[in-house]
């Protein structure tokens, strides 16, 4: 056995198939001879790395598993079979010496530095062979960098170079910054912009040239902006919207509509199944008014955010008299009505197995006005096998929602708003039966306004936002544990919760971001209005020991915040660091001793710390002698942190190096569960830590997670026990057995 591990590791090297004349690459190496200006140094050692190609075959420590993969299946006799997927998806074939043009990749080097302002770079390069091993070193060395002094913009003889003249405000390039010849793009492409936008249709960026003179001889670039020679005649022609109109349900099929005129615009339809002022609000241009690519665009962006399109396509035609364009919106339905099922499996290494199903009823335009009534029901049973006894769970939801793309029943709009602003309105009940412990049932409704005020900025504002809850069929087991813990025994009790939530959403995630973060802020207020109300009419003030009662069941109050800040780097041309940190405060006052149950924060899961099963951290340092009840650990107050090394292994399979970090703790003290409050002179000391690999297959629509992860330090334990990295012993299997953990999930945790 033995020896056959030996023999697989030594297979996974990729070295197997290798001949010493034709080399593997086993490494590149780029060494700078001078410093780059700081301002691009990043950006400009990405672009390096990505013209270093071929790239050499990813590593995994000793081992390369794509090529193992690759030489592992062979030449497969079928062509789409599962053994070529694998060979091709998971698989990499050797990347050679042959591969390499080193001359080549020269040349790109210098090119790309002469991109950044570099004029006078070289770049050199050594090989160096070991055996079955080839590795190239490029020697870079840039110069000086040459910055930008002045630009100067076409003389005002004709109207078309005056206008361009006048939207200099707005250049992007700066005196002293330096040249970078993707900021000359972002000048020709605002310019572009500008024109298309003040009704130049026909203008296009590649009428316009720089020419730069470096003659003074200080390292600076003089730029003077023309207009190419033989300017098309309509280059220079300022369009105006002509007729237009708007093919509502538009098919390639026989199509013989009937026609509707409002507001100017011709509307035809096969029936009007939408009301004709719903889309041509939404249409921005005007006719006799300058052409503009902006409302152009803002114009689809607007009909397919409606929720009723497929696609949403402009044409338009130059009139035959004038400057003008006659404009035809081409609209083509999406189907009224959609069924979807989703169907998956569970198995956790807690030995908790289930499978679950979701269906999702959809129908566009309920009520003719872009309105989407969808009805959603799901559910899953989990039961945990090999257990002394056994512990299942089953759980099932049902709700509906109206999706408006507007705001109901405010009439107040920003003119041409960039995004529609849309209201939801919910209604649902869910029913969770934990055997052996208790039955949960919860019903909630509430209305939703969710608008975007930029494309990185999201708000959602929920008003109200209903729910009641109420815990039924408790076992006798579960019923002393509440009656030895009082506190806990409150949050499980029938409480109607009235209150009101807010979300803010900051997301500058682009793919090609070497720096993005994501903040969101999520607020939460219950029981503020129903507290103010019944204070007016019973004239006394609320108390958790005198309650006041809506229905016949108290109202909670409390107010929780909870703010998640995640930065994502990247430190190479397929690897990133991600980290994520998390605060949460939950504060129950006036009606309420506690948060309700399923208000309050947990630690754990495939999402948080995934060393420990979700809901079984903390709170604090207390030890529930009640494990096997299975009782879940909550708290009021919750500290999270992760980081995260990701890399690829190929374009499919990538891999992943994570720490995990977190804990829950009660606001107030509770004389039943020790050590379970926060306090600043111990809080430290209880914060679990998780340590874990990664591997995922990424298939753009769809990425498959499994994370292997175990603990590393355990705040239930006594102090001075609570570091568990010297009992790491994978080899062992009841050190596996009581601490791996595998998660299997769908998509990144963060």
């Amino acid at each position: 056995m033995g020896c056959a591990f030996i023999f697989y590791f030594s297979a996974c090297t990729g070295l197997k198939h290798i001949d010493s004349s034709d080399p593997l690459l086993a490494k590149t190496n780029t060494v700078y001879g001078s410093k780059l200006n700081p301002s691009h140094a990043r950006e400009l050692k990405f672009e390096i790395a990505d013209v270093n190609t071929p790239h050499p075959n990813g590593r995994f420590l000793w081992m390369r598993p794509a090529i193992a993969i690759y030489n592992f299946m062979g030449n497969p006799k079928k062509e789409k079979g599962l053994r070529q997927w694998i060979k091709k998806n998971l698989g990499k074939p050797p990347v050679r010496s042959g591969d390499v043009n080193p001359e080549n990749v020269a040349v790109v080097m210098e090119n790309r530095l002469f991109n950044y302002g570099y004029f006078n770079a070289t770049v050199n390069f050594e090989t160096y062979r070991k055996k079955k091993l080839l590795e190239i070193t490029y020697f870079l060395f840039p110069g000086n960098n040459y910055e930008f002094d002045s630009i100067t913009f076409p003389e005002k003889g004709s109207q078309i170079s005056r206008e361009i003249t006048g939207s200099k405000s707005g250049t992007v390039i700066r005196k002293g910054s330096s040249f970078e010849l993707n900021v000359l793009a972002s000048e020709l492409e605002r310019i572009e912009a500008h024109m298309k936008d003040s009704g130049y249709f026909y203008f296009d960026k590649n009428y316009m040239k720089f020419r730069a003179d470096t003659s003074s001889g200080e390292n600076r670039v003089k730029l003077n902006l023309f207009l190419k020679p033989g300017l098309p005649s309509n280059a220079s022609e300022r369009m105006k919207i002509g007729n237009i109109v708007v093919h509502d349900d538009y098919t390639l099929e026989d199509y013989h509509p009937d026609t509707l005129s409002l507001d100017g615009i011709t509307y035809l339809s096969h029936g009007f199944r939408t009301r004709p002022e719903i889309v041509l609000n939404e249409i921005h241009l005007r006719e006799g008014e300058p052409y503009s690519r902006m409302l152009h665009l803002r114009s689809l962006n607007h009909l397919t955010s409606l929720g009723i399109y497929k696609f949403a396509n402009a044409n338009f035609i130059r009139d035959s008299i004038g400057n003008r364009l006659n404009t035809h919106y081409f609209l083509t339905p999406q189907k009224k009505n959609s069924l979807s099922a989703e169907i998956n499996a569970v198995a956790k290494t807690n030995n908790y197995v289930g499978p679950g199903i979701s269906l999702n009823w959809r129908n566009r335009n309920l009520f003719n006005g872009a309105e989407t009534f969808s009805v959603n029901l799901d559910g899953s049973f989990e039961f945990q096998v090999g257990a002394d006894s056994i512990n299942t769970s089953i759980e099932i939801g049902i709700d509906a929602g109206l999706e408006i793309p507007r705001l109901v029943p405010f009439k107040f709009r920003k003119k041409n708003p960039e995004f529609i602003p849309v209201t939801n309105i919910k209604v649902g009940t869910r029913f969770y039966r934990r055997v052996e412990l208790y039955t949960l049932t919860s019903f909630y409704t509430g209305i939703g306004y969710r608008w975007r005020q930029t494309r990185l900025i999201h708000h959602e504002l929920l008003l109200p936002d209903i729910s009641f809850n109420r815990v039924t069929d408790q076992t006798e087991a579960f019923q002393e544990y509440l009656e030895e813990n009082p506190i806990v025994k409150s949050s499980f009790e029938e409480q109607f919760i009235l209150g009101t939530g807010y979300n803010f959403t900051f997301d500058n995630q682009v793919k090609k971001n070497i720096h993005s973060i994501y903040v969101n802020v999520a607020l939460e207020s219950a029981g503020f209005l129903t507290s103010a109300f019944f204070n007016t009419i019973k004239g006394q003030v609320e108390q958790p020991e005198d309650q006041h009662e809506i229905f016949g069941v108290p109202y909670s109050q409390f107010f929780k915040i909870k703010t998640e800040f995640r930065n994502y780097i990247k430190t190479g041309r397929n690897s990133q660091v991600v980290t994520r940190g998390v605060i949460g405060m939950g504060i129950p006052y006036g009606n309420s001793a506690v948060i309700p149950y399923i208000r309050q924060f947990f630690a754990g899961g495939t999402n948080d710390i995934r060393a420990f099963v979700s809901r079984t951290v903390g709170p604090g340092s207390y030890d529930s002698p009640v494990s096997n009840l299975g009782v879940d650990q909550t708290g009021d107050i919750k500290l999270g942190a992760n980081i995260e090394y990701r890399f690829s292994f190929n374009r499919l399979l990538k891999g992943a190096l994570f720490l995990d970090a977190g804990n829950v703790w009660l606001k107030n003290e509770d004389p039943e569960r020790a050590g379970a409050s926060f306090e600043f002179n111990r809080f430290y000391k209880e914060i679990a830590l998780g340590s874990g690999v990664g591997l995922r297959v990424d298939a753009d629509f769809v990425v498959i997670r499994m994370d292997l992860a175990w603990p590393v330090y355990k705040p239930n334990l006594p102090e001075g026990e609570r570091w568990v990295v010297e009992e790491i012993n994978p080899l062992k299997s009841d050190w596996r057995r009581e601490n791996l953990l595998l998660n299997i999930a769908i998509g990144y945790p963060f």
